[in-house]
């Protein structure tokens, strides 16, 4: 793709340039020059200013002399042509199939849109209040050109992005509604998803969630124009959590369970009876597909499994596809086999023959170092989470009846895969199992049944929040959990 571009601002990046224009490409860091995704090649490379000591670290002398800049980083001096490289343009298209070919018809009045607004990934189905669920489809979010996290997401939006953030999830709703064969025009939309998300998508300030104590402004069971949005816990315990639980029938549970949503803020909520005990940890975006080199989220081409045949990777793919980069679960099974075939130690390290240039996963997929590291960092901090919220609600590990793991994986997860590499407890293994999407299943009970707003609020009433960084074995714990 080659687009003609010129600067508005002195200070104008090629980034920034083509954000206002609508298209996007990955910007995992937020746009800091750390990440290296956002690649483009300058035409001429003099219409730009000179590399950037941060480009000089992530591209070779052989690539800037080709022309290939980091756009958060290159700024042109005037009208330029840049050619945007595949692999840094965020796809318009969550699946396969052609998109202009789909019948789009009106919501009916009985019909509602049910949304699980992640991160990474924005899923939706239309649920008739008579009938039930009539469709599904997920499309990605295009916020991510302003960072893989919420994190990167908050300061974006306290940079003066906010209102960029809130339009981009205006139209990523719309396209939704077209995917699932709906026209935007008078869509109602029952949103579950993170506080950050929410806050983003009302057009709420974000100051509050960029510094202690990490007060929301908003984040009760409330309706705003066409949006219903569910309610949450804290700022970073959000009503993606919240509505998952319930629609898995834990809040209704007697037996102690524990339920933990693996995203880019690993969340995590411990129940015993009348006691909900939640935490949350910033965990990075390496379990969701992003922030590593190979990575994707779930969607077709994704490589969702990995088995090894000596030194060489055996892949499964979504979709039956051509393997395109590695999603969450596959990279869960690719850590556990490389460790398991000694290709990757205890600490992390890759093999020596591999050390330079990654291990070879399949075609151009390879998993570097650098991104090993990625995933130990996520691993350790989702585990010492769940390690220091078990240990301060003072309940027994072994009396916990049911483990539940959602997030982006949907069920894909191989859970002795997971504990094998230390992201959830061997001792609770037996009573872990997957749940799916359950924050969009939440959604749409919400709009099958009147009972289920109330048990939502109830369950956050009785929720405790548990500020991990104010524990001081918290750090500890996750050091010792960088291992493998």
């Amino acid at each position: 793709m080659i687009r003609k571009i010129k600067p508005r601002y002195d200070d104008d990046t090629v980034l920034s340039i083509l954000r206002r224009n609508k298209i996007y490409i990955f910007a995992d860091c937020g746009g800091r020059g750390t990440c290296g995704r956002c690649r483009v090649r300058i035409t001429d490379p003099a219409s730009c200013d000179v590399p950037s000591d941060a480009e000089r670290a992530l591209l070779s002398e052989n690539e800037i002399a080709g022309g290939i800049r980091l756009a958060c980083m290159a700024r042109v001096t005037g009208p330029a042509e840049v050619e945007i490289l595949p692999d840094s343009l965020i796809p318009e298209e969550s699946g396969h199939g052609d998109i202009a070919a789909r019948k789009i018809e009106p919501l009916l009045q009985s019909e509602v849109i049910a949304v699980d607004y992640g991160t990474t990934m924005i899923s939706g189905a239309v649920v008739d209040l008579n009938k039930g669920v009539i469709s599904e489809a997920s499309v990605i979010n295009h916020q991510k050109a302003y960072g893989a996290d919420v994190i990167s997401r908050i300061r974006a939006a306290n940079d003066g992005c906010g209102e960029e953030l809130r339009l981009i999830s205006q139209d990523d709703l719309e396209d939704l509604a077209v995917r699932l064969g709906r026209d935007p025009e008078g869509a109602r939309y029952i949103i579950s998803g993170n506080t950050v998300m929410g806050h983003l998508i009302s057009g709420f300030s974000l100051k509050g969630l960029g510094e202690y104590p990490y007060t929301p402004v908003d984040i009760s069971l409330r309706r705003d124009g066409n949006l219903t949005f569910l309610p949450g816990i804290s700022a970073f315990v959000g009503a993606d959590t919240v509505s998952g639980i319930c629609a898995c029938s834990l809040d209704k549970a007697g037996a102690p369970w524990l339920y933990v949503d693996i995203g880019t803020n690993g969340e995590m909520v411990l129940g015993a009876g009348s006691d909900v005990l939640a935490a949350s940890a910033p965990a990075g975006p390496a379990f969701e597909g992003s922030g590593i080199s190979c990575g994707m989220p779930d969607i077709y081409g994704a490589v969702t499994g990995v088995v090894m045949t000596g030194r060489k990777a055996v892949v499964s793919c979504e979709g039956g596809a051509s393997p395109k980069g590695v999603c969450g679960s596959g990279v869960i099974d690719l850590m556990a086999e490389l460790v398991r075939n000694r290709i990757i130690d205890e600490n992390g390290t890759l093999a020596d023959e591999f050390a330079e240039d990654g291990f070879p996963v399949q075609g151009d997929i390879v998993l570097t170092q650098r991104d090993i590291r990625e995933i130990q960092k996520a691993k350790a901090a989702i585990r010492a989470g769940i390690e220091t919220l078990i240990d301060e609600s003072g309940i027994e590990r072994n009396s916990i009846k049911k483990l539940v793991i959602a997030g982006s994986f949907g069920s894909g997860i191989d859970m002795e895969k997971a504990a094998y590499i230390g992201l959830i407890p061997e001792d609770i293994l037996k009573a872990a199992g997957t749940a799916g999407n359950a924050s969009l299943t939440g959604a749409t009970l919400y709009a099958l049944d009147t009972g289920f707003g109330n048990r939502l609020k109830s369950f956050c009433d009785r929720a405790e929040v548990l500020e991990l960084s104010c524990i001081p074995e918290f750090p500890a714990r996750y050091i010792s959990y960088m291992g493998v």
